[in-house]
């Protein structure tokens, strides 16, 4: 009995992949301060790190298995509205931090043939959902 509880806890912890990033969990797993540790264990690890001045951004796309680690500066730019609306990616979500907690986290996504975003401090109260972009951008 004592073996079988061991490899049980062993393939458990073999398959620690994060679960999928999708709206509805970005929307049930965020907190208000999140930590840099804690957004780590429930998103992984992030494949992009940008900085500017005074906060780094954390960056997830569903294509990110593709990519090596990298730290790009900011530009708020980056985001590559483009390729969600043509589905070349699913989704992207940014997590603002400042020093070691989670400031905002914003789920960029297609709908309705635009890109909208859920933006939450962790905060389920403040959340937002709106239209990033318009068939005229």
């Amino acid at each position: 009995m004592f073996a079988i509880l061991i490899i049980i806890l062993m393939s458990s912890a073999c398959s620690s992949e994060p679960p999928p990033i999708t709206k509805e969990s970005v929307e049930k797993n965020t907190k208000e301060n999140f930590t840099k540790e804690e957004v780590k264990n429930i998103f992984g690890e992030s494949k992009i790190i940008t900085n500017d001045k005074k906060y780094e951004i954390w960056l997830y796309d569903s294509k990110e298995t593709d990519k090596s680690p990298e730290t790009v500066e900011f530009d708020p730019a980056f985001l590559p509205f483009d390729k969600i609306l043509s589905e070349d990616i699913e989704y992207v979500l940014e997590v603002m931090l400042l020093d070691d907690k989670a400031l905002q986290f914003s789920y960029f996504y297609k709908k309705d043939n635009n890109v909208w975003v859920y933006r939450t401090n962790g905060d389920k109260k403040s959340a937002i959902d709106e239209q990033a972009t318009t068939l005229d951008e």
